[in-house]
């Protein structure tokens, strides 16, 4: 507080909001310097990363986990006056990908297969978030000609609270969005998105499904992307529409939903591609090549570690207790990883929000590049804001935040059919 009075925000035109918001969360992301580390200290051993080392060496799966205690900063406003539930679906075999786009998911998958036939099916949980202005308008509105019962056949009755938290179709074409966390795949979990969701669900008059992927270093790639892709599934069997789901995702859950398109296009479901993308600082690519995460280190709050060091969050991410070898520079690069090595031609609109002092900047931009070379008629929404960090709106009010969040309602609603649910 004394620092903005004396000297002045970071940035001339940051709010005392913004740079309490802001400084807060860089001294907390970096509050504990992590040991600088090398190859050289990795166990001794061609196990499996998940195991014990079983050969000398540091495991820094479980290094990374002892630091990975200090007090942090929630940022789940429990006092949020809105309905939200969890849900838990089990992984079948007809919603896990069939077929395996690297070597490292036939593992996971085949994880999933044997725990499923020995009878103990492994469960994805996550949060239904309701904010009370959307519940109050979806009861209102909704025709109970077009409410589906657990035949999938309309009937009669008037919806309630308890339909709004239920993992199905409120009617036959119900939007919704599918909001995945960022927090570099290694922290956080829906709790910490809930305000988020929370302001989507208000302003796009929309439920949100918000799932607890699986996070590394303990469940590297491409467990969060598994996860995802049955979540998604699920919604499909579920009876929602490929055509009425909207994927959101900030920072690593950018990237996810990027992985996500990029998934089904693998796998040729292109017919079930979600109607559109709203990202929030997507990380698009995982090496953090641009020149900006230098640039803006003392203006953002992101904390970054070299690749060099095994305790990077790129590294924990792809292939924990593994050497900085060619095969995990080449999966770095992976479409699948890193989208600014995929190709998205022919994929959904998508609107991308960026703070223009944020430190994966250079890499977003050059996604944006990338992206419209390969196929200039994807649409491409582009919105800087000005002296702006990381996610930016999901920690403090601002006029600036305020207009990102109407514009990202702008964008969602353009693609939405008008059946006189969502005005």
């Amino acid at each position: 507080m004394a620092q903005y009075y004396i000297f002045g925000p970071t940035i001339d035109s940051w709010t005392y909001d913004a740079h309490m918001a802001i400084n807060v969360f860089r001294s907390t992301f970096r509050r504990t310097k992590l040991p600088d580390l090398s190859d050289k200290d990795l166990p001794n051993s061609t196990k499996d990363s998940n195991n014990d080392d079983g050969g000398g060496g540091i495991d820094v799966v479980k290094i990374y986990r002892s630091y990975d205690k200090g007090p942090g900063l929630s940022t789940a406003p429990r006092w949020i006056p809105t309905p939200f539930s969890q849900f838990e679906i089990t992984v079948y075999p007809d919603n896990l990908p069939q077929s395996s786009p690297t070597k490292h998911f036939k593992k996971w998958i085949d994880q999933d297969l044997e725990s499923f036939n020995n009878g103990h099916p492994r469960t994805v949980l996550g949060e239904i978030v309701v904010s009370e202005e959307t519940a109050k308008h979806l009861i209102a509105k909704i025709p109970t000609t077009t409410i589906l019962d657990n035949s999938d056949k309309t009937n009669n009755k008037d919806i309630t609270i308890n339909d709004l938290k239920q993992f199905k179709p409120l009617h036959l074409d119900e939007n919704i969005i599918l909001k995945l966390h960022g927090g570099g795949y290694v922290a956080c979990s829906p709790t910490e998105d809930r305000s988020i969701s929370w302001r989507f669900s208000k302003d796009c008059k929309m439920r949100v499904f918000n799932p607890d992927y699986r996070l590394a270093p303990d469940y590297p790639f491409p467990c969060q992307l598994i996860d995802t892709f049955v979540v998604y599934m699920q919604l499909l069997s579920s009876g929602f529409k490929p055509n009425n789901i909207f994927v959101s995702g900030d920072s690593a859950g950018g990237n996810l939903a990027l992985s996500l398109v990029q998934l089904l296009k693998h796998l040729g479901l292109q017919h079930q591609y979600p109607k559109a993308l709203g990202l929030l600082s997507p990380w698009t690519d995982v090496k953090t090549a641009g020149q900006s995460v230098h640039k803006f280190y003392n203006i953002d709050y992101l904390n970054y570690i070299d690749d060099a060091n095994p305790l990077a969050i790129s590294r924990l991410f792809v292939a924990p207790n593994k050497p900085f070898d060619k095969e995990v520079r080449d999966l770095m690069e992976h479409p699948l990883v890193s989208p600014n090595f995929a190709n998205f031609n022919g994929c959904p609109p998508m609107l991308i929000q960026v703070g223009d002092k944020e430190m994966l900047l250079d890499d977003m931009a050059r996604f944006v590049e990338i992206q419209q070379e390969n196929d200039p008629n994807l649409i491409i929404v582009w919105e800087p804001y000005k002296d702006m960090t990381h996610v930016f709106n999901k920690f403090f009010k601002s006029e600036i935040c305020e207009l990102a969040f109407e514009n990202f309602k702008k964008f969602i609603m353009s693609y939405v059919d008008d059946n006189g649910l969502y005005n």
